[in-house]
């Protein structure tokens, strides 16, 4: 009862201890590596908790990975928290805890030391190493694989201890189940509970080797294995479908093997000395030292040489020396998936093994004596401190993006992608000329690669240099002509100069790009919405609702687009559906011109031509080079005589035709109304007549018909007002 009580004391210490360390992700944001695809921009979570989307979460890989059971955890963190990061921060937390109090009690029922269990649990909730799994909403994966991770070695040591009947493995199987529908990289799991065979459960005799326990506790586990084995085919199947696997021509056998070796030399490094920690280690792909990668392997085989011949009398070292390389096998970079040399988050769970070894050697090199056992303690318990410090320091640097990618850079000052990165978050702030110089350097380090020319290109367009803009685009158009993005930046930017056959390409080349299975993120809606815009200048106005449309059903939360497809409802009669999309439109925070302008379409279809006047005169207050609101105040003075002074709408039609330098011949025809409102019939006429001339000469015949009609009433008008 006296020792359940203080390992009850010890769980709660250390996860109070974890509690602090992590508390401080209430104030981090979604970060722009992987966050947009998993959440923020994950078209598949806006079906909701609906059997839609637990269906769409069974059916489909996504993002190169099959894990349901993670796709289900953060859809229900977005029907609960919406887009709030801290919510889902504080789950992988609360997950995180949860999975380090199982493994201390794995642990503890597996050997029966307390002390030793929670100094390695210590180790799994504290290292700096673990808190890239934790401070990254995209790991939840890490977390949740790692619960289930525990809970298959705690329902382990349960049947291990007791007779063995096959019934008693399902709790096994299901725990290990769940945990591969969390995270493919638990395959390795069935081996790892063969290691706790010959150690501590004894089930397995290696010195001497025993064939027969071997056949034992191996034939037990083929369920396991089964699950493991469908699992890696699922794996490699999704991540080479969504083109995430390192083709082998790019990078051949030898530098995949040299950088593997000095990956597990790194991570035990790191381990013990947790410097220069960071979100991305670039690979070094055909430049790794062969000397280094010589010397990393000299470590790992002088090692395990030691691991195999302690297994008759320090079994615990060669458990945990196997742990530790087993469970690294798949994301070691054998099969190399990114671009990464290493990743911190690969260590979450193969750690632990290296913990146990060490953990346990240690005690029985040095504690043989209750004064030695007690320093031991008080170094662990300064170790555990220290790591602490050392995580909270880490768990800064996740903060958001720009902490992030400004980390990268202080460590990988050259990296052209951690500039690019870097460069693209400075943007989203609105620090251009330092964008800009992030760019610049990324292009000087990878001169052909696409994105940093892109980043120079979206911001030369922002500040309304086209002709820059374009030509970036262009480029890395050239560059990578099968990214359907820069064909849509280039459709967009050809758009705003006139260039619309050639913008009509590009949009329609990246559509044709984004085609393929699963669901489209919302930047696949961009030249949709570009092909809607174009087919309204046009006066396509059924393609242009179809090409909003098809735009919306992608990216339902552009604003914009609600509100031009509104404004086309409301100027083809439909009402209800104006107003629907409107209020769609006002629930997502719009309050542009457009948006105004469109209610003011709205208010006037329905008769009250009072509120539509105020709308479109909100909408000049908001943008007073609104030729549309302009225009349309215009003829609802002129239709509506004591609605306003006709004085008023010649006062904003005379603005928007100087605005257009006397060039837009809709804005002449509503100032020819504005004059006629004051009976001003002679300036009427003449300006009626300019808009009939602008209009034949850019061949529009349907506008110069109408505009010619009202031409002819401003000079009946006249002569039946002249004496």
């Amino acid at each position: 009862m006296r020792t359940q009580g203080v390992g009850a004391g010890i769980a709660l210490i250390i996860a109070t201890a974890t509690l602090a360390v992590f508390a401080q992700v209430r104030d981090h944001e979604f970060l722009d590596y992987d966050d947009p695809r998993y959440v923020t921009e994950n078209p598949k979570l806006r079906l909701g908790l609906s059997w839609a989307g637990l269906a769409s979460d069974l059916r489909e890989p996504y993002f190169g990975n099959w894990s349901p059971l993670t796709s289900l955890s953060l859809r229900i963190d977005h029907a609960a928290y919406g887009l709030d990061a801290a919510g889902y921060l504080f789950t992988n937390l609360a997950l995180h805890i949860a999975t380090t109090l199982v493994l201390l009690a794995a642990l503890v029922s597996l050997t029966g030391a307390l002390g030793r269990s929670a100094f390695v649990a210590a180790v799994f909730a504290l290292h700096p190493l673990h808190v890239e799994s934790v401070a990254w909403v995209s790991e939840r994966k890490d977390v949740l694989s790692g619960l289930f991770f525990a809970l298959t070695l705690f329902a382990y040591a349960r049947y291990a201890r007791g007779p063995a009947r096959p019934l008693r493995m399902i709790p096994v199987a299901l725990a290990f189940a769940l945990g591969l529908l969390s995270k493919s990289m638990l395959v390795t799991l069935p081996f790892v509970l063969l290691l706790l065979d010959v150690w501590p459960l004894g089930r397995l005799r290696l010195a001497p080797f025993d064939a027969g326990s071997l056949r034992s506790v191996a034939f037990e586990k083929w369920p396991l294995f089964l699950l493991a084995i469908a699992m890696a085919l699922v794996t490699v199947a999704s991540q080479d479908d969504a083109g995430a696997l390192f083709p082998i021509e790019a990078l051949p056998v030898g530098p995949r093997l040299a950088n593997a070796l000095s990956s597990y030399a790194v991570y035990l490094a790191q381990a013990f000395w947790p410097s220069g920690l960071a979100a991305f280690y670039p690979h070094p792909l055909m430049l790794v030292s062969p000397w280094r990668a010589f010397a990393a392997g000299g470590l790992l085989a002088g090692v395990s040489v030691v691991a195999i011949r302690s297994i008759r009398t320090r079994p615990y070292f060669f458990v945990g020396w196997a742990w530790y390389l087993g469970m690294l096998v798949p994301v070691i970079g054998i099969v190399q998936v990114g671009m990464q040399a290493h990743a911190d988050r690969y260590t979450y769970l193969p750690l632990i093994g290296a913990s146990i070894a060490f953990t346990w050697g240690a005690v029985d090199v040095v504690g043989r004596t209750r004064n030695t056992r007690a320093a031991l303690a008080a170094v662990g318990v300064a170790a555990s401190a220290a790591m602490a410090f050392a995580a909270h320091g880490q768990v800064g640097h996740w903060r958001d993006s720009l902490a992030v990618h400004e980390r990268i850079i202080a460590l990988y000052p050259h990296h052209y992608r951690s500039l690019d990165h870097l460069g693209k978050a400075y943007q989203r702030l609105g620090r251009f000329d330092e964008a800009l110089g992030l760019f610049r350097a990324a292009i000087r380090s990878a001169p052909t690669w696409p994105p940093p020319r892109i980043g120079i290109a979206d911001i030369a367009f922002m500040r309304g240099d086209l002709d820059e803009a374009i030509e970036f685009y262009e480029y890395a158009v050239e560059l990578d002509p099968a990214q359907p993005a820069p064909h849509a930046s280039l459709g967009r930017a050809l758009a705003f100069v006139g260039r619309n056959t050639e913008a009509r390409g590009h949009f329609e080349r990246s559509i044709e790009l984004e085609i393929g299975p699963g669901p489209r993120p919302p930047r696949a809606a961009v030249p949709h919405f570009g092909l809607g815009k174009l087919a309204v200048v046009d006066g396509e106005w059924s393609e242009a609702i179809a090409s909003l449309e098809r735009g919306l059903a992608i990216d339902p939360n552009d604003r914009d687009a609600l509100t031009r497809l509104a404004d086309l409802r409301a100027s083809g009669g439909d009402v209800s559906a104006a107003v629907a999309l409107l209020d769609r439109a006002e629930s997502r925070g719009v309050g542009s011109a457009r948006y105004y302008a469109a209610r003011g379409k709205v208010a006037e279809a329905a008769g009250d031509v009072a509120g539509a006047l105020d709308n479109f005169r909100i909408a000049l207050t908001v943008d007073s080079e609104h030729h549309d609101a302009a225009r349309a105040v215009a003829w609802l003075i002129a239709r509506h005589p004591g609605l306003a002074p006709p004085e008023d709408a010649v006062r904003v039609a005379e603005a928007a035709v100087t605005a257009t330098q006397r060039s837009d011949p809709r804005m002449l025809d509503a100032l020819g109304a504005a004059y006629a409102a004051s009976d001003r019939y002679d300036e009427a006429t003449g300006a009626a007549e300019e808009a009939v001339r602008l209009a034949s000469l850019a061949g529009n015949r349907e506008e110069a018909a109408i505009f010619r009609d009202h031409l002819e009433r401003w000079v009946l008008r006249r002569s039946a007002a002249s004496p």
